[in-house]
């Protein structure tokens, strides 16, 4: 029983957890220490994504631990120690599913980050303890794992288990002794248990269900102490699922960790003031204007004490500031929260690092400072000139994922937001693979969606920061609002030669501060709008028919917090022989393309302050079987990406057609206006006053339709009704402007 499971069935079908967003971050900005435990993601069926349904339990009681207390040396979700006094029951698999789907066996595991296991090093794992529902168990294996890895570090087995006595509600926990060495190296280690099992006599759910799993609320909200485990005949084993976040019958989250707990031994343990400072935001910020310059430091409590302030230290080079920060709401045991605090900025233009340490905790010092563990580092661009940033919203979607649907609405109302002047793309991949593969998702995606998927529907902000998709708007205006270093221009077309179609096309980028060579880099995304032919999966029908019978369709909206469209779109959907209702209505922003999964195809060359970049390049026009792709309704971005950070910097996107087609500046209006230049607006036209400058008028699509040189004063018209920019470069200073006429 020690091989590992490496290829699960695809049809188990768990009853009760709800749709859970597995080995979730704490924090979604940049800089996060952790790591995601690739081996258990890896394990884990169908890329994280699935979706169950709750099952009712009659009778269900509460069981009771006699006695539970939250130890220092303890391992566990447990918060405050009474947790486990209340455990409760997670039915598991419906009858028969796990002979049905090639599984002779299950159990449950916990994952435990190197955040927290650091606490520990140097202390024998003394004991592995937890309870166990009524069953047939045999072959029992208990483990300690690398979750990075998969590599089992200590393991033992047992030929039978204690189980819970239905009729007391005595848990008769399992402690299993274990004498493996927290060495403080491990990143993530995933603890548990997985047998041979039949139902037994003495389960009174085992017409209703196999395998229960008894657990307790994890306040931690971590979701992350809860995996389901499964075995097969030849003892291959692994994670089939989480069990993390479950709803209740009335529908409301609730966090759960499974009835595991580890005692260890030894000198360490938790603390009561220890504070762990696990992401830092990259800081933009104008040394004139002081415009942007705040850091958002995620933080989280690994102490038993609840943080209520903290002071640190904020340092640049040579310069520093301190400074305190208190919580609205206290941060207890391993929840983690973000503070919000002014930036150091240099006296010059450029970039650099910024290092924030966490001296006190609660007005007393921090009790694990050694390793740096207090200390958490982020970049710093400190610009003297700047411009808008362009917005990137990559969702996470899929024909077969019920619910993301959500993403029409996210993405047409991000751009809203950001009056259009913003890139959307929709990363189609295969959720649900028994009903099929998504005739939609672009093989030169699917690395992006490996490395940053971990639910649908759910929108990835500039590569910053991610969240669902009905957020995408004020996330997206949030990064239009910010300033940065460089403005991208993109101009290309589609030409045809005899024998293929290519894009081609040159950028260009200007910066505001020195660039060193490698710093960045160039990807170019193709996306098509009005996809027709495609079928989506639709749980809003589902939903809406579920509950037609019984309410109008108003009070349905109010009861779902659903809005007219979305009972409209409900009811465009049909249902197919096996239930499943479909709706085909057409697609925008669909990914055909990228030429370069984490943006380092093309790394520019070192660029020097007030200089520009330009870059040329040719790919294929990119092809689908079915859906064709029409090349009609094609758009090309460019994405620049801070190669340090791995962030979309900026970006810029033009209408593909036969004709070469120009952006505008990303920059739009927030450039500040360094130039020795004067814009206003008056009967159609900029009147520009300026010497020796260039000026631009552009529409907000991207078409150049006025340009002059101005040594004076200059007229530039636009054309006709509708939103216009116009860019001005004076003496290597540039302004920029949008009107409406």
């Amino acid at each position: 029983m020690k091989k590992l499971l490496l290829s699960l069935a695809a049809a188990v079908l768990l009853c009760a957890p709800a749709s859970a967003q597995l080995l979730q971050k704490k924090a979604s900005v940049l800089g996060q220490k952790k790591e995601v435990p690739a081996w258990v993601q890896k394990q884990l069926r169908n890329d994280l994504v699935l979706q169950h349904a709750p099952i009712a339990m009659e009778n269900q009681k509460l069981l009771s631990r006699a006695s539970s207390q939250r130890s220092r040396t303890e391992i566990s979700y447990q918060v405050d120690g009474t947790e486990m006094q209340k455990c409760q029951l997670l039915p598991l698999f419906n009858p028969g599913t796990l002979k049905k789907s090639g599984f002779t066996g299950y159990g449950y595991g916990a994952l435990f980050y190197g955040d927290m296991v650091s606490r520990y090093t140097g202390n024998t794992l003394k004991s592995i303890n937890f309870a166990v529902w009524p069953g047939n168990y045999s072959d029992v294996l208990v483990f300690v794992m690398d979750a990075m890895t998969g590599e089992l570090l200590w393991s033992t087995t047992l030929d039978q288990l204690k189980c819970i006595d239905p009729k007391t509600g005595d848990l008769n926990m399992n402690s299993v002794p274990c004498d493996y060495v927290v060495t403080g190296e491990e990143s993530a280690l995933y603890i548990g248990w997985v047998a041979q099992y039949s139902p037994s006599a003495d389960d009174p759910y085992a017409a209703q269900c196999e395998g229960i799993m008894p657990f307790y609320e994890d306040n931690t909200q971590t979701g992350e102490g809860a995996y389901i485990n499964v075995v097969t005949a030849d003892g291959k084993f692994g994670p089939i699922d989480s069990a993390g976040m479950l709803k209740d019958e009335k529908g409301n989250l609730v966090y759960a960790a499974a009835a595991l707990t580890i005692d260890t031994e030894g000198e360490n343990g938790l603390k009561d003031n220890d504070s762990y400072p696990i992401s830092m935001s990259t800081v933009r910020g104008n040394i004139n204007t002081g415009k942007g310059g705040k850091a958002k430091v995620g933080l989280e409590n690994l102490g038993l004490e609840p943080i209520q302030s903290v002071d640190y230290t904020l340092s640049l080079g040579d310069k520093s500031v301190n400074g305190s920060y208190k919580f609205d709401e206290p941060l207890t045991f391993y929840r983690a929260g973000v503070m919000e605090v002014p930036a150091v900025l240099a006296d010059e233009a450029g970039s650099d690092v910024a290092t924030l340490t966490v001296n006190k905790v609660n007005g007393v010092d921090d009790e694990m400072a050694e390793n740096n563990d207090n200390v958490i580092q982020g970049y710093v661009y400190s610009l003297s000139e700047n411009y808008r940033r362009m917005p990137v919203i990559e969702e996470f979607t899929s024909n077969t994922c019920g619910w993301c649907p959500y993403g029409i609405w996210g993405l047409r109302d991000a751009m809203k937001a950001c009056s259009d002047n913003a890139v959307a793309i929709a990363i189609h991949t295969t959720f649900e693979e028994k009903l099929g593969a998504d005739p939609l998702a672009a093989d030169s995606y699917q690395q992006v969606v490996k490395a940053y998927a971990k639910s649908f529907p759910t929108a990835m902000i500039n590569r910053e920061v991610t969240e669902h998709v009905r957020y995408a708007p004020e996330l997206a205006q949030a990064i239009s609002d910010q300033i940065c270093e460089a403005n991208v221009t993109l101009e290309g077309a589609i030409t045809e030669s005899m024998t293929s179609s290519s894009v081609t096309g040159k950028v260009k980028v200007d910066f505001a501060i020195d660039a060193p060579a490698g710093t960045y880099g160039l990807a170019y995304v193709v996306t098509e709008d009005d996809v027709k032919g495609v079928r989506q999966l639709n749980n809003f029908a589902a939903t809406y028919y579920n509950y037609s019978s019984q309410y109008d369709d108003q009070t349905i909206m109010q009861g779902l917090s659903w809005t007219q469209e979305m009972l409209d779109y409900a009811k465009t959907a049909t249902a197919d022989a096996r239930g499943y209702y479909w709706s085909t209505e057409p697609m925008d922003h669909v990914a055909c393309y990228l030429s370069s999964p984490m943006g380092n195809g093309d790394v520019l060359p070192a660029v020097e302050k007030g200089k520009s970049v330009e870059v040329e390049f040719e790919f294929d026009v990119p092809s689908r079987k079915s859906p064709a792709i029409d090349t009609e309704n094609l758009h090309l971005a460019a994405l620049l990406f801070d190669q340090n950070s791995g962030i979309v910097v900026t970006a810029a996107q033009i209408k593909l057609s036969d004709e070469n087609t120009s952006s505008g500046p990303s920059s739009i209006d927030a450039v500040e206006n360094t130039a020795n230049a004067q814009v206003a607006v008056a009967d159609g036209a900029f009147n520009v006053t300026a010497d020796n400058a260039t000026a631009e008028v552009y529409t907000v699509d991207g078409k150049l339709v006025s340009s002059c040189t101005v040594n004076g004063s200059a007229s530039l018209p636009t054309f006709g009704n509708g939103v216009y920019v116009i860019r001005v470069v004076s003496n290597g200073k540039v302004i920029t402007k949008k009107a409406t006429f």
